[in-house]
């Protein structure tokens, strides 16, 4: 064998192990999540409308995915003869006659149920909760730092008597909206 063919050799011996590392290295990648929450994402898009599952394929919810979500619903409830007023405490639904209040929530469920159902959940948690930790957890921790439970006091805990947790104290609702950022160290 020359020394040429032994060049050869050895540069096709790199070659091929540089693909298998590409190739081993996107196949990992491919196996990998996307995201902490692909596979909530993964099941919601197994049971829901088609337009939510285009909104969450990409792993992402972006402010316009949520803003046209929004507006779908506000649609699906006014094609139905209601007004939808949608606040940044919540939505209000008008126009309801006596006696119609069932059939409008109703309607209002079911257009949820199709353009909000898993966009609005997993639009606020990605925002509140990027890793996907343990919400009870974190409520656990916020609750400890705002006094209101004891240091020994553990998730598992509060999961086997959620009792223990005085839901009248208004420092348990702060908790529950931000337990990242309510009640710092």
């Amino acid at each position: 064998m020359s020394r040429h063919d032994d060049r050869r050799s050895t540069l096709v011996s790199i070659g091929v192990a540089a693909l298998v590392i590409v190739l081993t290295g996107c196949a990992a990648g491919e196996d990998a999540p996307r995201s902490p929450f692909q596979a909530d994402f993964d099941q919601a898009m197994t049971t829901t409308t088609e337009f939510q599952r285009s909104v969450l394929e990409d792993y992402e919810i972006t402010d316009a995915e949520y803003s046209e979500a929004r507006n779908r619903f506000k649609a699906c409830v006014e094609d139905e003869g209601y007004t939808l007023l949608l606040e940044a405490d919540g939505t209000r639904m008008e126009g309801i006659q006596d006696g119609q209040e069932a059939a409008a929530d109703a309607v209002f469920t079911r257009c949820q149920d199709e353009n909000l159902g898993f966009v609005e959940p997993f639009y606020y948690e990605l925002r509140e909760n990027p890793q996907n930790e343990d919400r009870t957890v974190l409520l656990v921790d916020c609750l400890q730092r705002a006094d209101v439970l004891d240091e020994s006091v553990d998730a598992d805990d509060v999961l086997a008597d959620p009792g223990i947790v005085p839901a009248e104290d208004p420092r348990v609702t702060e908790c529950d909206a931000d337990p990242k950022n309510a009640f710092p160290e």
